[in-house]
């Protein structure tokens, strides 16, 4: 995340009223608020490491080589499928599921061969 501050949000009154020279401070507020949140957007999309491991697999998974990421509320899974459809589970100690399905890819590419 970005190392700014978050600025404060716009009170319900600073939303609704419209647009004048008196409104000037508000609307710079909101300009600065909307920045702001760009940047934290920017900032999330350059640091996920999730999407990049789904990239990667896309990018380098040998062909008829399938990762699959299984999700459930407290739960998650990734299963690497071989091209003969066997089904090997990928797991390890506190490990992200970033780094399982870059451990499959791994493990795909070590099959290949």
């Amino acid at each position: 995340m970005s190392e700014t501050t978050e600025p404060a949000p716009l009170t319900e009154r600073e939303m609704n009223q419209f647009i004048t020279l008196a409104t000037l401070p508000t609307l710079e507020r909101a300009l600065e608020r909307l920045r702001w949140l760009e940047a934290e957007l920017a900032a999330l999309k350059a640091n996920d490491p999730l999407n990049d491991a789904v990239n990667q697999a896309c990018d380098e998974l040998p062909d008829q080589w399938q990762v699959v990421v299984y999700l459930e509320r407290n739960a998650g899974c990734v299963e690497l499928v071989h091209p003969n459809f066997h089904q090997e589970d990928v797991h390890e100690d506190e490990t992200s599921v970033s780094d399982l399905v870059r451990e499959a890819i791994r493990r795909a590419k070590e099959g290949q061969r």
